[in-house]
């Protein structure tokens, strides 16, 4: 893919999420007040399930970041989240707030880029559903992984198929992919 640079932005909507909190690394579907009610993901797999730490990812805030999955573990089976660079802390989304992203899109399984705000000119926006919303043009565990983001932040947001794309898959996505996205926040507009 090529680069097109730092004009590329998304704008984000969120549409009703529920805040689940700021901490360095957070297993959605089993925090209290977590916008995601999925049951976690099955999976043959022998190996033990990656945590968020396990994915390394390198490049500056603001630039197209390299995402490495690693070998010795599986897929995680729970929607995850790790804020990578903290942010101002002070502005943050909840639901109804809008969000401009940079954003990197890589697959679990063949570890490659399946799209980046990056590779886009011009950028086109996109709304983030409710995040127990079954279908919408952005999957529902992005939009659970971007509630209560910090703004000037970067978030790696792991999104396992049952939040995902499922069974069907999408364009560049197999059918039951593990979803990896690095996501920049430029700014957030609050809720009124």
């Amino acid at each position: 893919m090529r680069r097109a640079g730092l004009t590329a932005l998304v704008l984000v909507t969120l549409l009703g999420a529920v805040a689940c909190g700021a901490r360095p690394e957070t297993v959605a579907a089993t925090q209290p007040n977590s916008s995601t009610s999925a049951a976690p993901t099955t999976t043959n797999d022998p190996r033990p399930p990656c945590a968020a730490k396990d994915v390394k990812v390198t490049g500056g805030l603001n630039a197209k970041p390299k995402v490495t999955i690693p070998d010795n573990c599986a897929p995680p089976t729970s929607l995850l989240t790790r804020d990578l660079v903290p942010g101002d802390g002070n502005t943050k989304p909840g639901p109804g707030a809008t969000v401009k992203v940079f954003f990197d899109l890589v697959a679990w399984s063949t570890k490659q880029d399946v799209d980046s705000s990056w590779a886009h000119t011009p950028v086109k926006p996109i709304t983030v559903m409710p995040s127990d919303a079954k279908y919408g043009p952005v999957v529902k565990g992005l939009a659970a992984g971007l509630v209560d983001v910090p703004q000037g932040s970067r978030r790696l947001v792991i999104v396992p198929p049952s939040q995902g794309y499922g069974d069907k898959g999408a364009q560049g996505v197999k059918p039951n992919e593990t979803l990896v996205f690095v996501v920049d926040t430029q700014w957030v507009v609050p809720n009124a």
